[in-house]
């Protein structure tokens, strides 16, 4: 099956390209993953994956944990992944949790509000453009899967340098790192935390690849 994959950002892709060559960032955008999935149905996608990194709401996912969304859930409704599709990964991922994504347009970078975003919700997971594939591919009549791998845990705050350094395509701008610690060089622990669970989380989401290919 040929796969449209749509992702946040660059070091995500450049991962999932071993997957298929229709990857693509949306950068945190749900607007931006819509049209992406369009393109990919244009070019030939027989099915659309949300997938890579994501917020942690259920407080028993570590940094690692990979996350199976049956369902997507944001403030405009919820949204069911394909059951044949989200069965096949299942059985390759036998360590996959299974249960519902959520989906923010914004970073949800607190503690208190990813508690109260997992006990609204129920959700395991947030990302920001999963809700966005999932409406594309019901509109072009094609399934969908979302496959995410925790990086920042429940417990975990991010702070402020940590939600400016992606731009809308995905890419890290260091600089825009760089003058937030110039601003506030406090943060710097809690960044260099979230970079560690980053780049865990992005080792996981290769060993996910690897079960897949």
């Amino acid at each position: 099956m040929r796969f449209g994959i749509i992702t946040g950002f660059d070091a995500e892709a450049r991962i999932l390209a071993a997957l298929s060559p229709l990857v693509g960032c949306a950068g945190g955008s749900a607007l931006r993953a819509q049209s992406l999935a369009a393109q990919f149905a244009d070019q030939g996608a027989e099915a659309l994956l949300s997938c890579g990194i994501a917020g942690g709401l259920d407080p028993e996912l570590p940094t690692g944990a990979v996350v199976l969304g049956r369902k997507v859930r944001s403030v405009h409704g919820l949204l069911h992944a394909n059951d044949a599709l989200s069965d096949a990964l299942a059985a390759r991922l036998p360590g996959a949790v299974q249960g519902i994504v959520a989906a923010s347009d914004a970073v949800i970078d607190s503690p208190i509000a990813k508690r109260s975003l997992h006990h609204s919700y129920g959700a395991l997971a947030v990302d920001m453009e999963s809700f966005g594939l999932g409406r594309a591919a019901l509109d072009l009549g094609i399934p969908f899967a979302i496959l995410r791998v925790v990086a920042d845990p429940a417990n975990r705050a991010l702070p402020p340098a940590a939600l400016v350094g992606m731009d809308e395509e995905g890419k890290v701008r260091p600089w825009r790192v760089i003058r937030s610690l110039a601003a506030n060089p406090l943060q710097l622990p809690s960044l260099i935390r979230v970079a560690l669970d980053t780049q865990t989380a992005l080792s996981a989401l290769a060993g996910v690849v690897k079960r897949l290919q």
